[in-house]
């Protein structure tokens, strides 16, 4: 089931977040460009720009109760771009959050009655574009945007790890994803080879062939390559109570195999996670 309506609870979280966060200076910025916003906010009014700044709230939230500091809109030195947080360690982190709001296709495949919800997506769908297929390529181009800029056919946002001295981290809010499972999550990031044997039947296919996944090296969509050799990390997250600590408890990260390809590197990594470890 996905999750992308704005609810009351919701609301009520991200207002706990911001009255939370007042007092910390890293986030003055953050909080003076979100907190307008939210008193203003309907259900009708809602984007995908504003989903993604109010889940930055309560993920900034989540990153001070977790006793991390942080700069918020960071330069990251690469065409004037920047990410949503450098997170303060040794070494930092640099993230960017991007949160995936419902489809047209999605929601044109939905189908409500009182408190029951179907979504109707299918392989074989009159519109291709409503299949499940469709949405996990739209994801990965998504999360492709974040690293890639087609209008200016150049890197965005992230720049090499040896430019950095940091770990770079893609955190997806992705309550607009169809399904929104772990399996979901592997395959986007590294394909069917990710399933279980006996799970792969779970597989999806375009044009015959298996989706392949952003880490893997045969992928030739157009910002594979750069997250390959820039993001070390990429993490999940689907919010479902709006409550606080969360965001730390469902986090799900997909390690880069071409950063994080010997163990012990990506155990100690792993114990540097600005949120709690899945």
């Amino acid at each position: 089931m996905w999750h992308g309506g704005f609810t009351i609870a919701e609301k009520e979280c991200t207002e706990h977040a911001i009255s939370g966060l007042e007092a910390v200076p890293w986030a003055a910025g953050l909080i003076k460009e979100a907190s307008p916003l939210l008193h203003r906010l309907s259900p009708e009014r809602r984007s995908q720009a504003k989903m993604e700044l109010l889940f930055e709230v309560r993920f900034a939230f989540e990153l001070h109760q977790a006793g991390r500091t942080a700069k918020y809109e960071f330069k990251t030195g690469v065409g004037g771009s920047t990410v949503d947080f450098r997170v303060d360690g040794t070494p930092p982190w640099l993230v960017e959050v991007v949160s995936l709001r419902i489809s047209d296709p999605v929601r044109n495949a939905t189908r409500e009655d009182g408190d029951w919800t179907e979504v109707l997506l299918s392989t074989n769908a009159a519109d291709e574009k409503q299949s499940e297929e469709a949405e996990l390529i739209r994801v990965q181009t998504r999360i492709g945007g974040k690293v890639f800029c087609r209008k200016k056919q150049r890197p965005h946002k992230f720049p090499t790890p040896e430019e950095s001295k940091a770990l770079h981290m893609i955190v997806v809010d992705a309550r607009g994803l169809f399904g929104s499972d772990t399996d979901d999550y592997d395959e986007i990031a590294y394909g069917h080879p990710a399933l279980n044997p006996e799970e792969r039947w779970k597989a999806h296919y375009w044009q015959g062939k298996p989706i392949l996944g952003l880490f893997d090296p045969k992928n030739s969509q157009w910002a594979a390559e750069l997250i390959q050799k820039r993001i070390h990390l990429l993490a999940f997250v689907c919010e479902k109570d709006y409550r606080e600590g969360e965001i730390g408890e469902r986090v799900y990260y997909c390690c880069n195999p071409h950063l994080l390809s010997d163990p012990q590197y990506q155990q100690r990594v792993r114990a540097e996670l600005p949120l709690g470890c899945k």
